[in-house]
């Protein structure tokens, strides 16, 4: 009894590459699907290996955001401050928004609060 596997599949973004392990792979006998763009990626079922570029841009602003706020947030009885905690709480607001956002998958332009 033979059991149908799901083809493989390589990722491999140097597209050159990409053909050739495809071709070596097809005339191994070996069913393969080759993933060479973080789109393809993303759209193949079980598929996480890449982010895209605009969830790492997101991740990174986050961590930033995150960064300041708990500087804000440690030097607030040194800097006795009513803008640095007015700045700290707009902050936390926006990182809190950037979350909802990554979370309901919406671009931050589409999930952006209106102004």
């Amino acid at each position: 009894m033979a059991s149908h596997l799901p083809p493989l599949q390589l990722l491999c973004l140097d597209i050159p590459q990409a053909c050739r392990a495809h071709d070596l792979l097809d005339a191994a006998g070996i069913d393969c699907q080759i993933l060479s763009s973080p789109n393809a990626c993303l759209l193949a079922p079980h598929c996480r290996a890449i982010e895209s570029a605009e969830t790492q841009r997101l991740s990174h602003l986050q961590q930033a955001l995150h960064d300041t706020v708990a500087t804000l947030e440690k030097t607030r009885h040194a800097f006795k401050s009513r803008d640095l905690a007015e700045l700290r709480k707009r902050l936390e607001v926006l990182l809190q928004n950037l979350s909802d956002t990554a979370a309901s998958g919406k671009t931050p332009v589409e999930g952006s609060a209106p102004a």
